[in-house]
């Protein structure tokens, strides 16, 4: 599973590694300066 989250939403970004999401390569563009993506193997 892999997602987006901006920069700015800390305490998103803390629940997704919380739940043992990691940084991945993004699959999509995103234009939102800051934006990074986040993947968890299911």
């Amino acid at each position: 599973m892999r997602l987006d989250v901006q920069a700015k939403s800390v305490p998103a970004r803390k629940l997704y590694e919380a739940l043992g999401f990691v940084a991945a390569e993004p699959i999509s563009f995103n234009p939102v300066p800051g934006a990074s993506f986040l993947g968890l193997y299911l």
